[in-house]
């Protein structure tokens, strides 16, 4: 299902943990970087190492974060990824055709307020 959605571009930021059943996190990474590379992927890990840090990026992560997650270093990530896809999408860069754009963390937070409010 996830290789699907990869695949036909659906998924544009996924949180990846380094311990995926079955597979090779960096490996993973390859594979999503080379099936999609508009597709960011944030890895996760209990390694607290930074060649598994570089490693991680040299794959095509799009940022490496240790276990326990420091959420505000998260959301940090996330709020700048979408500042560079909004960014990408409005100079006409690969996310120029695309009818969407990336919400901030904070202003998401707020959408299922406002549709119990709405309710």
């Amino acid at each position: 299902m996830l290789w699907k959605k990869i695949r036909l571009g659906s998924c544009r930021v996924i949180l990846v943990d380094s311990k995926l059943s079955g597979m090779d996190c960096l490996t993973f990474l390859g594979r999503v970087v080379l099936k999609n590379p508009e597709t960011h992927a944030l890895l996760m890990s209990d390694e607290h190492s930074v060649d598994a840090g570089i490693d991680a990026i040299q794959q095509g992560a799009h940022d490496f974060l240790c276990k326990p997650l420091d959420y505000a270093r998260l959301t940090r990530t996330l709020d700048n990824l979408g500042a560079e896809m909004t960014k990408a999408h409005t100079s006409g860069g690969a996310y120029a055709s695309e009818p969407w754009r990336p919400l901030p963390l904070s202003e998401m937070r707020q959408i299922p307020i406002r549709r119990v409010l709405d309710t």
